[in-house]
Protein backbone atom coordinates (compact mmCIF):
# COMPACT_ATOMS: atom_id res chain seq x y z
CA UNK A 1 0.00 0.00 0.00
CA UNK A 2 1.17 3.69 -1.05
CA UNK A 3 2.28 5.28 2.25
CA UNK A 4 0.57 8.53 0.43
CA UNK A 5 -3.13 6.39 0.48
CA UNK A 6 -2.18 6.08 4.45
CA UNK A 7 -1.41 9.40 4.84
CA UNK A 8 -4.60 10.60 3.54
CA UNK A 9 -6.72 8.12 5.10
CA UNK A 10 -5.54 9.20 8.45
CA UNK A 11 -5.30 12.69 7.96
CA UNK A 12 -9.28 12.46 6.77
CA UNK A 13 -9.51 10.47 10.24
CA UNK A 14 -7.49 13.07 12.15
CA UNK A 15 -9.52 16.27 10.63
CA UNK A 16 -12.55 14.87 11.70
CA UNK A 17 -11.78 14.49 15.27
CA UNK A 18 -9.69 18.05 15.22
CA UNK A 19 -12.80 19.26 14.18
CA UNK A 20 -15.35 17.80 16.44
CA UNK A 21 -12.67 19.16 18.88
CA UNK A 22 -13.06 22.87 17.96
CA UNK A 23 -17.36 22.48 18.32
CA UNK A 24 -17.25 20.66 21.81
CA UNK A 25 -15.31 22.04 24.11
CA UNK A 26 -15.63 19.44 26.90
CA UNK A 27 -14.15 17.00 24.43
CA UNK A 28 -13.58 14.04 27.18
CA UNK A 29 -18.15 14.13 27.61
CA UNK A 30 -18.39 13.66 23.90
CA UNK A 31 -17.63 9.84 24.41
CA UNK A 32 -18.08 7.82 27.35
CA UNK A 33 -15.09 7.57 29.54
CA UNK A 34 -15.59 3.78 30.13
CA UNK A 35 -17.20 1.97 28.35
CA UNK A 36 -18.22 -1.55 29.41
CA UNK A 37 -15.96 -4.16 28.42
CA UNK A 38 -18.19 -7.31 27.76
CA UNK A 39 -17.89 -9.75 25.23
CA UNK A 40 -18.88 -13.72 25.35
CA UNK A 41 -16.91 -16.77 24.32
CA UNK A 42 -13.56 -17.67 25.62
CA UNK A 43 -11.57 -14.72 27.17
CA UNK A 44 -7.92 -14.70 25.51
CA UNK A 45 -6.55 -11.56 27.62
CA UNK A 46 -7.67 -8.60 29.52
CA UNK A 47 -4.77 -6.09 29.93
CA UNK A 48 -4.43 -2.24 30.33
CA UNK A 49 -2.41 -0.71 27.68
CA UNK A 50 -0.25 2.43 29.09
CA UNK A 51 1.92 5.24 28.03
CA UNK A 52 3.97 7.92 28.53
CA UNK A 53 4.08 8.84 31.90
CA UNK A 54 6.98 10.34 31.60
CA UNK A 55 7.95 9.82 35.12
CA UNK A 56 10.19 12.36 37.03
CA UNK A 57 11.01 13.79 40.96
CA UNK A 58 12.30 16.75 39.44
CA UNK A 59 9.78 19.78 40.01
CA UNK A 60 9.21 21.34 36.65
CA UNK A 61 5.64 22.95 35.56
CA UNK A 62 5.34 20.93 31.85
CA UNK A 63 4.13 17.25 34.34
CA UNK A 64 4.17 18.95 37.45
CA UNK A 65 2.92 15.56 38.96
CA UNK A 66 4.15 12.82 37.09
CA UNK A 67 5.68 11.11 39.97
CA UNK A 68 2.28 10.80 41.73
CA UNK A 69 0.49 9.49 38.83
CA UNK A 70 2.29 5.95 38.59
CA UNK A 71 1.15 5.25 42.17
CA UNK A 72 -2.21 6.29 41.99
CA UNK A 73 -2.29 4.27 38.26
CA UNK A 74 -1.08 1.49 40.28
CA UNK A 75 -3.41 1.29 42.94
CA UNK A 76 -6.44 1.55 40.49
CA UNK A 77 -4.89 -1.37 38.45
CA UNK A 78 -4.91 -3.35 40.89
CA UNK A 79 -8.99 -2.72 41.07
CA UNK A 80 -9.34 -4.24 37.57
CA UNK A 81 -9.73 -7.61 36.85
CA UNK A 82 -6.40 -7.89 34.42
CA UNK A 83 -3.87 -10.34 33.09
CA UNK A 84 -1.10 -7.70 32.71
CA UNK A 85 0.01 -4.45 31.51
CA UNK A 86 1.43 -3.11 28.91
CA UNK A 87 3.66 0.20 28.72
CA UNK A 88 4.64 1.43 25.28
CA UNK A 89 7.55 4.16 26.45
CA UNK A 90 8.19 7.55 27.72
CA UNK A 91 8.53 6.06 31.55
CA UNK A 92 11.24 8.60 32.11
CA UNK A 93 10.78 12.29 31.50
CA UNK A 94 14.20 13.21 31.71
CA UNK A 95 16.87 10.70 30.58
CA UNK A 96 20.03 11.86 32.37
CA UNK A 97 17.87 11.73 35.71
CA UNK A 98 17.21 7.97 34.97
CA UNK A 99 20.21 6.65 37.30
CA UNK A 100 18.91 8.37 40.14
CA UNK A 101 15.10 8.39 39.87
CA UNK A 102 14.83 4.39 38.47
CA UNK A 103 14.13 3.05 42.32
CA UNK A 104 11.21 5.50 42.88
CA UNK A 105 9.77 4.39 39.73
CA UNK A 106 10.23 0.39 40.41
CA UNK A 107 8.97 1.02 43.87
CA UNK A 108 5.73 2.16 42.46
CA UNK A 109 5.92 -0.66 39.95
CA UNK A 110 6.18 -3.59 42.50
CA UNK A 111 3.22 -3.20 43.93
CA UNK A 112 1.24 -4.15 40.23
CA UNK A 113 -0.20 -7.49 40.89
CA UNK A 114 0.06 -8.40 37.78
CA UNK A 115 3.13 -8.75 35.16
CA UNK A 116 4.08 -6.05 33.35
CA UNK A 117 5.70 -5.76 29.56
CA UNK A 118 7.55 -2.42 28.56
CA UNK A 119 9.62 -0.74 25.74
CA UNK A 120 11.63 2.10 24.72
CA UNK A 121 10.13 5.63 24.55
CA UNK A 122 12.46 8.74 23.06
CA UNK A 123 12.46 10.08 26.29
CA UNK A 124 14.25 6.76 27.74
CA UNK A 125 16.70 6.90 25.07
CA UNK A 126 16.77 10.22 24.01
CA UNK A 127 20.95 11.96 24.13
CA UNK A 128 24.27 10.49 23.91
CA UNK A 129 25.67 6.84 25.81
CA UNK A 130 22.27 5.00 24.32
CA UNK A 131 23.66 1.46 24.78
CA UNK A 132 24.98 2.33 28.16
CA UNK A 133 21.17 3.81 29.33
CA UNK A 134 19.03 1.30 27.85
CA UNK A 135 21.24 -1.24 29.36
CA UNK A 136 20.83 0.53 32.99
CA UNK A 137 16.99 0.37 32.22
CA UNK A 138 16.83 -2.94 31.39
CA UNK A 139 18.80 -4.54 34.19
CA UNK A 140 16.32 -2.60 36.50
CA UNK A 141 13.00 -1.72 35.08
CA UNK A 142 11.90 -4.57 36.85
CA UNK A 143 9.53 -5.93 33.96
CA UNK A 144 8.87 -9.26 32.29
CA UNK A 145 9.66 -8.17 28.97
CA UNK A 146 12.96 -5.57 28.69
CA UNK A 147 14.31 -7.21 31.91
CA UNK A 148 15.38 -10.31 30.29
CA UNK A 149 17.52 -8.28 28.30
CA UNK A 150 16.68 -7.65 24.81
CA UNK A 151 15.68 -4.37 23.07
CA UNK A 152 12.91 -5.81 21.22
CA UNK A 153 11.11 -9.68 22.20
CA UNK A 154 8.04 -11.67 22.42
CA UNK A 155 5.69 -12.99 24.98
CA UNK A 156 2.60 -14.89 24.30
CA UNK A 157 -0.69 -14.10 27.34
CA UNK A 158 -2.55 -17.05 26.31
CA UNK A 159 -2.52 -19.91 23.61
CA UNK A 160 -2.99 -18.26 19.87
CA UNK A 161 -2.09 -14.92 20.82
CA UNK A 162 1.26 -13.10 20.81
CA UNK A 163 2.80 -9.96 21.09
CA UNK A 164 5.75 -8.54 20.05
CA UNK A 165 7.03 -5.37 21.62
CA UNK A 166 9.62 -3.29 19.14
CA UNK A 167 12.64 -0.66 19.77
CA UNK A 168 11.76 2.15 17.81
CA UNK A 169 14.71 3.78 19.16
CA UNK A 170 17.14 1.60 17.57
CA UNK A 171 19.45 3.96 15.78
CA UNK A 172 22.63 3.80 14.24
CA UNK A 173 25.80 4.67 16.66
CA UNK A 174 24.84 6.05 20.24
CA UNK A 175 23.37 8.94 19.92
CA UNK A 176 19.86 9.52 19.99
CA UNK A 177 18.73 13.19 19.42
CA UNK A 178 15.38 13.27 17.69
CA UNK A 179 11.29 12.44 18.18
CA UNK A 180 11.35 10.02 14.98
CA UNK A 181 10.80 6.80 15.25
CA UNK A 182 13.68 4.55 14.26
CA UNK A 183 14.97 0.63 13.40
CA UNK A 184 17.89 -0.64 12.28
CA UNK A 185 17.91 -3.44 9.83
CA UNK A 186 18.58 -5.71 12.14
CA UNK A 187 15.44 -5.57 14.08
CA UNK A 188 13.40 -5.46 11.05
CA UNK A 189 15.19 -8.89 10.07
CA UNK A 190 14.53 -9.95 13.76
CA UNK A 191 10.68 -8.98 13.38
CA UNK A 192 10.20 -11.15 9.58
CA UNK A 193 11.65 -13.92 11.52
CA UNK A 194 9.72 -13.90 14.49
CA UNK A 195 6.30 -13.59 12.80
CA UNK A 196 7.65 -16.29 10.18
CA UNK A 197 7.76 -18.36 13.09
CA UNK A 198 4.40 -17.07 14.88
CA UNK A 199 2.71 -16.89 12.03
CA UNK A 200 0.11 -19.75 13.04
CA UNK A 201 -1.10 -17.31 15.84
CA UNK A 202 -3.02 -14.19 15.82
CA UNK A 203 -0.21 -11.23 16.38
CA UNK A 204 -0.51 -7.87 18.35
CA UNK A 205 2.84 -5.66 18.58
CA UNK A 206 3.61 -3.21 20.93
CA UNK A 207 5.95 -0.09 19.45
CA UNK A 208 6.02 3.64 21.24
CA UNK A 209 5.86 5.66 17.68
CA UNK A 210 3.23 4.60 15.60
CA UNK A 211 4.25 3.89 11.97
CA UNK A 212 1.53 7.26 10.48
CA UNK A 213 0.48 10.24 12.10
CA UNK A 214 -3.45 11.07 12.12
CA UNK A 215 -2.59 14.96 11.95
CA UNK A 216 -0.04 15.91 8.94
CA UNK A 217 1.56 18.63 10.69
CA UNK A 218 2.74 16.15 13.59
CA UNK A 219 4.50 13.90 10.39
CA UNK A 220 7.98 14.33 11.72
CA UNK A 221 6.89 12.19 15.34
CA UNK A 222 6.51 8.98 13.45
CA UNK A 223 8.19 6.81 11.66
CA UNK A 224 10.39 8.08 8.82
CA UNK A 225 9.21 7.14 5.44
CA UNK A 226 11.99 4.56 4.80
CA UNK A 227 10.91 3.13 7.90
CA UNK A 228 7.28 3.20 7.60
CA UNK A 229 7.90 1.49 3.70
CA UNK A 230 10.05 -1.32 5.32
CA UNK A 231 7.70 -1.81 8.11
CA UNK A 232 5.03 -2.24 6.03
CA UNK A 233 5.83 -4.58 3.31
CA UNK A 234 6.82 -6.55 6.03
CA UNK A 235 3.51 -6.51 7.66
CA UNK A 236 1.76 -7.11 4.38
CA UNK A 237 3.12 -10.60 4.14
CA UNK A 238 1.62 -11.60 7.25
CA UNK A 239 -2.45 -10.70 7.68
CA UNK A 240 -1.96 -12.22 11.40
CA UNK A 241 -1.26 -9.20 12.66
CA UNK A 242 -4.07 -7.57 13.52
CA UNK A 243 -3.58 -4.84 16.28
CA UNK A 244 -0.85 -2.44 16.92
CA UNK A 245 0.02 -0.10 20.04
CA UNK A 246 1.53 2.77 20.42
CA UNK A 247 1.69 6.53 21.98
CA UNK A 248 4.01 8.96 22.08
CA UNK A 249 1.56 11.71 20.38
CA UNK A 250 -0.29 12.12 24.00
CA UNK A 251 -3.87 11.64 22.87
CA UNK A 252 -5.20 8.63 21.57
CA UNK A 253 -6.79 7.84 18.34
CA UNK A 254 -7.47 4.74 15.84
CA UNK A 255 -6.61 4.04 12.41
CA UNK A 256 -5.02 1.34 10.19
CA UNK A 257 -1.53 0.39 9.02
CA UNK A 258 -1.43 -2.69 6.85
CA UNK A 259 -3.18 -5.22 7.84
CA UNK A 260 -3.58 -3.97 11.26
CA UNK A 261 -5.41 -1.53 13.40
CA UNK A 262 -3.34 1.02 15.27
CA UNK A 263 -4.66 2.40 19.00
CA UNK A 264 -2.45 5.09 19.27
CA UNK A 265 -2.73 5.32 23.82
CA UNK A 266 -3.45 8.41 25.39
CA UNK A 267 -0.60 9.59 27.91
CA UNK A 268 -1.28 9.06 31.82
CA UNK A 269 0.87 12.24 32.64
CA UNK A 270 -1.65 14.18 30.95
CA UNK A 271 -5.07 15.30 32.96
CA UNK A 272 -7.14 14.00 33.18
CA UNK A 273 -4.37 10.93 33.38
CA UNK A 274 -6.55 8.08 31.46
CA UNK A 275 -4.89 4.79 30.05
CA UNK A 276 -6.91 2.18 27.88
CA UNK A 277 -8.30 -1.18 28.75
CA UNK A 278 -8.28 -3.94 26.10
CA UNK A 279 -10.39 -7.33 26.12
CA UNK A 280 -9.77 -9.81 23.95
CA UNK A 281 -12.21 -12.61 23.55
CA UNK A 282 -12.19 -15.82 21.37
CA UNK A 283 -15.63 -16.20 20.17
CA UNK A 284 -16.38 -19.10 17.75
CA UNK A 285 -13.64 -21.61 15.87
CA UNK A 286 -11.32 -18.71 14.10
CA UNK A 287 -13.43 -15.72 15.66
CA UNK A 288 -12.88 -13.37 17.92
CA UNK A 289 -13.29 -10.58 19.04
CA UNK A 290 -11.70 -6.99 20.70
CA UNK A 291 -13.63 -4.30 22.99
CA UNK A 292 -10.99 -1.30 24.39
CA UNK A 293 -12.45 1.69 26.07
CA UNK A 294 -10.76 4.48 28.38
CA UNK A 295 -10.38 4.57 31.68
CA UNK A 296 -9.65 7.51 34.29
CA UNK A 297 -7.49 7.77 37.57
CA UNK A 298 -9.70 9.18 40.10
CA UNK A 299 -7.58 12.41 41.36
CA UNK A 300 -9.11 14.34 43.91
CA UNK A 301 -8.51 18.13 45.12
CA UNK A 302 -5.12 19.77 44.94
CA UNK A 303 -3.49 15.99 43.80
CA UNK A 304 -4.09 17.12 40.45
CA UNK A 305 -4.74 20.99 40.81
CA UNK A 306 -1.26 21.70 38.69
CA UNK A 307 -2.12 19.74 35.83
CA UNK A 308 -5.94 20.44 35.55
CA UNK A 309 -5.32 24.24 35.79
CA UNK A 310 -2.26 26.63 34.21
CA UNK A 311 -1.01 26.08 31.61
CA UNK A 312 -0.58 22.25 31.80
CA UNK A 313 -4.51 22.07 31.70
CA UNK A 314 -4.33 24.30 28.36
CA UNK A 315 -2.20 20.96 27.13
CA UNK A 316 -4.07 18.54 28.34
CA UNK A 317 -7.49 19.83 27.10
CA UNK A 318 -5.71 20.45 23.67
CA UNK A 319 -4.57 17.13 23.82
CA UNK A 320 -7.95 15.52 24.79
CA UNK A 321 -9.71 17.68 22.22
CA UNK A 322 -7.57 16.18 19.31
CA UNK A 323 -8.61 12.72 20.62
CA UNK A 324 -11.04 10.44 19.07
CA UNK A 325 -12.02 6.71 19.00
CA UNK A 326 -12.11 5.85 22.71
CA UNK A 327 -13.66 3.56 22.87
CA UNK A 328 -15.03 0.38 20.13
CA UNK A 329 -15.23 -2.76 19.13
CA UNK A 330 -13.24 -4.78 16.71
CA UNK A 331 -13.71 -8.07 15.29
CA UNK A 332 -11.06 -10.40 15.31
CA UNK A 333 -9.45 -13.73 12.53
CA UNK A 334 -8.02 -16.04 14.76
CA UNK A 335 -5.99 -19.33 13.42
CA UNK A 336 -8.08 -22.59 13.74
Amino acid sequence: MDASKLGRRTFLKGFGAAAASLVIPAAWDAEPAQARLALDGKRMARFAHITDLHFTNRPQNRYPTSHYHIRQAVADLNKQDLDFVLFTGDMFHFPADMGHEMASLTDALKGLKVPYYCCFGNHDAEGDNVAARKAFMKANIGDQGLSKGDNYYTFSPSAGLRFIMLDTTDVEGDSYHAWTGYMRETQYQWLERTLQAHRDETVFIGMHHPPITPYPMMDKLKFDAKGQQRLLHILNQFPNVQLMFAGHYHFGGRNTFGPAELLLGPSLVEHPHPYRMVEVHEMAKGRGAIAYDWHKLEMHGDEDHACEFGTAGVRSLGLMGLSYNRAGLMTLALPT
